[in-house]
């Protein structure tokens, strides 16, 4: 009786330890399947962002999603006088990190703007110039003519402000799109008349 009993229990505690096996295996494969799908998420925005720039590199975007960009911007840049500066320094600093970076990779300018990438392109052209001593203060043309030396650390920070006065984030547009409008609205727009 008690063998009986013994071999009940052995196989009670065997069939337990299979069990625990078997979840932690099954617990492993879980944690690799949710790798798999934060990887195949982080694809599929890539993909949507590849899929948005081909669709306004080929025009079908710009129609919906570029003339109400240069609208709100005009809107947002004439509104006042600070707004103009603030822009056109924007644009200044833009204009040099862009043609930098396009420097080392030409397909730069078709990428899609990105707040956060371009903060980060902007520390980056900074920090190198910097180090470089190749840094240089921006000459900033405001209207009719009227040009103003501004420092790229000042222009970084109109940047910052720029990013939370106008909100860039819920325009799908290219850095060479952003760029021509910006170019247009700025230079071209007769605020005066």
């Amino acid at each position: 009786m008690e063998e009986f009993i013994l071999i009940i229990i052995s196989l009670i505690l065997g069939f337990w330890q299979g069990l625990r096996k078997r979840n932690k295996k099954n617990n492993i494969k879980t944690e690799e399947y949710k790798v798999k799908i934060a990887t195949l998420e982080d694809e599929i925005k890539t993909l949507n962002r590849k899929l948005r720039l081909q669709q306004y590199n080929n025009g079908s975007l710009k129609k919906k999603n570029k003339e109400r960009f240069e609208t709100d911007l005009t809107s947002f840049i004439t509104m006042s006088m600070d707004n103009y500066y603030l822009c056109a320094s924007v644009y200044c600093l833009l204009n040099i990190v862009f043609r930098t970076n396009t420097k080392m990779d030409r397909t730069y300018y078709e990428q899609e703007f990105n707040v956060e990438q371009i903060s980060i392109d902007i520390e980056n052209y900074l920090d190198e110039s910097e180090l470089n001593e190749t840094n240089i203060d921006l000459i900033v043309e405001y209207q009719k003519g009227i040009k103003k030396i501004i420092n790229p650390y000042d222009a970084f920070a109109c940047y910052k402000e720029w990013i939370n006065s106008f909100n860039i984030d819920i325009y799908s547009i290219s850095l060479k799109e952003l760029m021509e409008t910006m170019y247009f609205i700025l230079y071209e727009l007769n605020l005066n008349e």
